[in-house]
């Protein structure tokens, strides 16, 4: 459903929706709620000119059925999966693999929650 999704809204949030390409699309991390996705993305801008980004695309179903979604660009922020990850091995280096995922999605969750959009109920 993630990979469904990124397409859909960089295109929804494109000056020119029909000049945009995504590509090298790469799973980073995924459960059974949670999806981070690194892609590049093409496009049109505002100059007439194409413009090219790494972005990376976290979705998260919530508990409550939720879902959200963030974009955030590589470029600039850096990847907030990477973060996240780095994080959790430092707070907790002795933690299993499933603590430290369930760390990680729930870092998606709230940052999605809070820097990204809702998108369905």
């Amino acid at each position: 459903m993630a990979k469904n999704q990124v397409e859909k809204t960089m295109k929804e949030f494109a000056r020119n929706p029909e000049s945009i390409v995504v590509s090298n699309m790469e799973i980073v991390f995924k459960t059974d709620s949670a999806c981070v996705i690194h892609f590049v993305l093409r496009g049109k801008n505002g100059f007439g000119g194409y413009s090219r980004d790494a972005i990376e695309y976290m979705y998260c179903v919530q508990s409550s059925g939720d879902i959200y979604e963030c974009v955030v660009d590589l470029k600039e922020e850096g990847s907030k999966y990477e973060k996240f990850k780095e994080q959790g091995e430092k707070i907790a280096p002795e933690a299993s693999p499933d603590v430290l995922i369930n760390w990680i999605k729930g870092n998606i969750g709230l940052y999605s929650m809070f820097h990204g959009r809702k998108i369905r109920k």
